[in-house]
């Protein structure tokens, strides 16, 4: 997605073998465009999930026994209806039963993972959905053979099991088994740390590249809807909202806060408080401090916009020494189909209620 959604993509494959020709095709196929929205994950009697898996079972014994890298995205299953999720339990197994046949499992390293969790539905709006959407899950696999050879290895990635960690942890590890017995921890321009190592336990996302935002292990408390800052805040994230649409003004409506539907806060850590400046993930706005200055507060805000019933999460840094609000980001958390045709922006789409609308 981040290459190809409403994106160019690339004009020469990035890999040796490359899926997503067929997938197009799929996607265009007489059987994908009369199949009805119940049946639209199959072709025929098959799940495109079972042919996705079908080529990465080829690839992997065609490469027999040479060095490869494959990576394989199944998200068509789940991206809009989250009990969707059940049909992917026979194809894992299949795929996994089948690498196990073949030797693969014996000598290589598997990721299960995801790129985030539920994103959209009733349930993000509830506290529980704001981790669900912040903590997907991660399954590691080794060979018996390397963990025993590396003990080491092994109780690293046992531990790690109970910290703070990223995908860009992954591409660390990848990195550390390409070089294993030589490999060196880069301490500049690297967003990431080997699994094959302990990950600190006192890691912050700050230190894993995890924005405010999406940090899950920062603790809110509950506040009123009708608190005067949370008032400010919300009106702060609408007003940012049609600041980012200004330039498609004469496709997409301006949007007005309809309604506050949950609000919590979170005190800024001391050591941010030691800082001299903070300036937000986006220069939003910047903020001095000083060493005894009241601390700020962060406010995440769920609220909804008209027209078009937009339900959006945002994060705000508040100042009460200047009165000042600082957005750090939004997300949006309820899906918006077609209301956004008007414009091609993947990000803008989020925010975009078109002023016609289609269907």
């Amino acid at each position: 997605g981040i290459f190809n959604y409403f994106k160019r993509g690339f004009f020469d494959p990035p890999p040796d073998y490359y899926y997503r020709p067929l997938a197009l095709a799929i996607d265009h196929s007489e059987l994908r465009l009369k199949a009805k929205h119940y049946e639209a994950h199959c072709l025929n009697s098959e799940l495109e999930t079972d042919l996705m898996y079908d080529y990465l079972k080829n690839f992997v014994k065609t490469m027999d026994k040479r060095p490869y890298f494959a990576f394989c995205m199944v998200s068509v299953l789940t991206h809009d209806i989250s009990n969707y999720a059940s049909y992917a339990d026979a194809p894992a197994e299949r795929i996994l039963t089948e690498l196990e046949k073949v030797g693969a499992l014996n000598n290589s390293a598997v990721v299960i993972f995801s790129d985030h969790g539920i994103r959209y539905g009733e349930i993000r709006e509830t506290y529980i959905g704001k981790f669900e959407e912040r903590m997907p899950f991660m399954y590691i696999y080794f060979p018996k053979w390397f963990l025993n050879k590396y003990p080491n290895a092994e109780k690293s990635l046992s531990i790690n099991q109970h910290r703070l960690i990223t995908l860009f942890d992954i591409h660390s590890t990848m990195k550390h088994l390409l070089n294993f017995n030589n490999y060196i921890v880069e301490e500049t321009n690297e967003l990431g740390l080997s699994l094959l190592n302990e990950i600190p336990e006192s890691r912050t996302c700050e230190e894993a590249s995890i924005s405010k935002h999406f940090c899950p292990c920062n603790a809110f408390t509950e506040v009123s809807i009708d608190d005067p800052v949370v008032v400010l805040a919300s009106q702060a994230i609408v007003k940012h909202i049609n600041e980012l649409l200004y330039q498609n003004i004469e496709a997409c409506e301006t949007l007005e806060l309809e309604g506050i539907k949950d609000a919590r806060k979170s005190q800024a850590n001391e050591e941010l408080l030691k800082d001299k400046g903070y300036v937000s993930e986006h220069g939003y706005q910047f903020i001095v401090l000083s060493p005894k200055i009241t601390p700020l507060s962060e406010y995440q805000i769920t609220l909804s916009v008209q027209p078009g019933g937009g339900i959006f999460e945002g994060t705000v840094r508040y100042d009460p020494n200047n009165d000042i609000t600082s957005l750090m980001d939004i997300s949006r958390i309820n899906q918006y189909g077609s209301q956004s045709w008007c414009i091609d922006s993947p990000k803008l789409k989020l925010y975009c209620y078109c002023k016609q609308q289609i269907g």
